[in-house]
């Protein structure tokens, strides 16, 4: 964790988690802000999502599409209003495609900071990774000045800012209670450990992830996809974990699913 906030920040009760990657209805809720939900909430904090979903971005062309970013930018800057701390996701993979994210994270930090001075705005994920691991670029050229605090790793990292330094970091399960979940797909995307063990140099996630880590119980895992199923209906699910077929109790988790 690089530029750690300073000062006490167990006092601060609501929390606005930011996906800014453009989801045109097609992708389930974002996993890693989905644990750190579920770990936070326990401790009493006050959830607030701010998630960039624009299904008809598809069928429009650019200028529609800067207008909906534009929307989206609009709807930080009413949320962050009423948050204490502010968490951005730069995602877990799929955005090392050609995706513009790092150029919108900045803005949005650089949007809230200028309306918002005091507000303290936190990136991980997989895009601080990459640029840290592998193109050793510097903490003050991703923040452009307006990053309070670049967590590297594995999001999970971020939970004990966010919530506090006794705050549970592993086997939290998934929550996205806090989410117009309407906006979403009828499946739910699940992660069972990060990473993978084998690390081959040719292969990106040995850039993006440390090594495996974040092995939940598959108590917590059946917990999480009973209440997706009782709550929300949801009868699909999409383990995306990278090498699941490898793991020593893999049929046990299937015959239990």
């Amino acid at each position: 964790m690089d530029g750690q906030p300073k000062g006490t920040l167990m006092t601060c009760q609501n929390i606005l988690l930011i996906d800014p990657i453009y989801n045109p209805g097609t992708v389930p809720p974002n996993v890693s802000l989905g644990r750190i939900e579920a770990a936070l909430s326990p401790m009493g904090k006050n959830i607030i999502v701010a998630d960039f979903v624009a299904p008809d971005c598809e069928d429009n062309n650019l200028e529609y599409f800067k207008q909906k970013e534009l929307a989206f930018f609009n709807e930080v800057l009413v949320k962050a209003a009423s948050a204490d701390l502010i968490y951005i996701s730069s995602g877990h993979g799929n955005e090392l495609k050609p995706y513009p994210m790092w150029p919108r994270i900045q803005r949005i930090a650089q949007l809230v900071k200028q309306r918002y001075p005091n507000r303290k705005i936190i990136v991980g994920g997989a895009l601080v990774n990459l640029y840290k691991k592998s193109y050793n670029l510097s903490n003050d050229m991703l923040s452009g000045g307006w990053i309070d605090c670049l967590v590297e790793g594995h999001e999970n990292n971020a939970i004990p800012i966010l919530g506090g330094r006794y705050s549970k970091v592993f086997d939290t399960g998934l929550s996205w209670d806090a989410w117009d979940i309407g906006k979403y797909p009828k499946f739910r995307s699940l992660m069972y450990h990060v990473g993978c063990q084998y690390r081959c140099d040719f292969c990106f996630e040995g850039k993006i992830f440390d090594k495996m880590a974040n092995k939940e119980s598959s108590e917590i895992l059946l917990q999480t996809i009973e209440k997706a199923k009782s709550r929300d209906g949801i009868s699909k699910f999409v383990i995306e974990d990278s090498t699941f077929m490898s793991y020593p109790d893999v049929y046990n988790i299937l015959e239990c699913l």
